[in-house]
């Protein structure tokens, strides 16, 4: 994340409605990195308290008295209001990585599924990391003071989360990447593809998270520019982009959970010729009319079942993956 410019926008803005009342004053716990972000003079003549908590609480250091933009502005409160801001860093170890076996279908379909995994909370970490800022933008008189105060924090919080989810997710993309290499077809193909997908939600998450914090600067500006027909170009201008990359990154991520459907595919069609002990006899694609598969085309290894005919086993394999639950809740977010 880069929260340069987000913060120096709403610190001038801070400056802008409320400087007179900055003199003498200091933000209790306030986050260090404030001076590095284009804070004004005003507040860089602040003295802090050290290891206070709760950045709701303003120490007038001329007349000793405190003063607080109220119960609810404080570090512990955002965090109990937006509880994915914190957790753990320690990232989540993926089974398939932990037990040495033979690399097939189903381990390839347990990193990809594993990346999903950190797909979902980064997602909810959106929506509390969105949600903190609103929750102060909305603090009516004391909005700029809230932000200048509160969100450096809440900016901290997220971004040690986001780097946390995208380590485990380039993890797991470079295991795919290993693996890949001793790998026999079909499936070193679905590695790959799957590996260079994540890589490419990667960059989009990049973008996502430049947008996000671009969309919060340009409403700390239109806080106080109110009307401003620049201002609200702008917003609208970002908000746009901002939809784009993440119908974008939907469906990367659909196509992530396809690619472990396909995974898994495989793995149930090897244990079943390997249980019959007959060779792959051929190449199946799909018929464009059948629509359990959804038009997809894909080519796919198959093997006669005693029981099913070809067509049949394909699509008895695909029940068994929908049984699964593959196709999980939509991570969509809104803007």
């Amino acid at each position: 994340m880069d929260p340069e410019a987000c913060l120096g926008i709403l610190s001038r803005a801070h400056a802008a409605a409320k400087g007179s009342e900055a003199d003498g004053h200091c933000c209790a716990g306030a986050p260090n990195e404030a001076h590095s972000h284009g804070y004004p003079a005003q507040v860089q003549k602040v003295e802090r308290v050290a290891d206070a908590m709760g950045c709701g609480q303003v120490l007038d250091v001329e007349s000793g008295e405190n003063q607080t933009l109220g119960a609810d502005f404080t570090e512990e409160v955002l965090l109990q209001r937006f509880p994915k801001l914190q957790g753990s860093c320690q990232l989540p170890t993926s089974n398939a990585m932990e037990v040495e076996k033979t690399f097939n279908g189903d381990i390839a379909a347990d990193l990809v599924l594993a990346a999903i995994v950190f797909q979902e909370e980064r997602v909810a970490v959106y929506k509390d990391y969105d949600a903190a800022f609103k929750f102060l933008i909305e603090a009516r008189e004391n909005a700029t003071r809230a932000l200048a105060w509160l969100y450096p924090f809440v900016v901290k919080k997220a971004t040690s989360r986001f780097q946390a989810i995208s380590q485990g997710v380039r993890s797991l993309a470079s295991e795919l990447e290993t693996r890949s290499e001793a790998t026999r077809q079909p499936l070193a193909s679905q590695v790959d593809e799957a590996a260079g997908a994540l890589r490419a939600l990667q960059r989009m998450e990049a973008e996502r998270l430049q947008l996000v914090a671009a969309h919060h600067a340009e409403q700390g500006r239109k806080l106080l520019a109110e009307d401003d027909d620049a201002v609200n170009a702008s917003l609208n201008d970002v908000k746009r982009r901002l939809g784009k990359i993440s119908q974008d990154i939907d469906e990367q991520v659909s196509e992530l959970r396809y690619a472990a459907a396909d995974m898994l595919v495989l793995a149930i069609l090897s244990t079943r010729v390997n249980a019959q002990k007959k060779p792959w006899p051929f190449l199946y694609e799909p018929e464009p009319e059948d629509t359990s598969f959804k038009g997809r085309g894909i080519f796919v290894v198959c093997a006669p079942c005693d029981m099913l005919s070809r067509q049949e086993c394909w699509q008895e394999c695909w029940r068994e993956i929908v049984q699964q639950n593959i196709s999980s809740n939509s991570l969509s977010l809104s803007y």
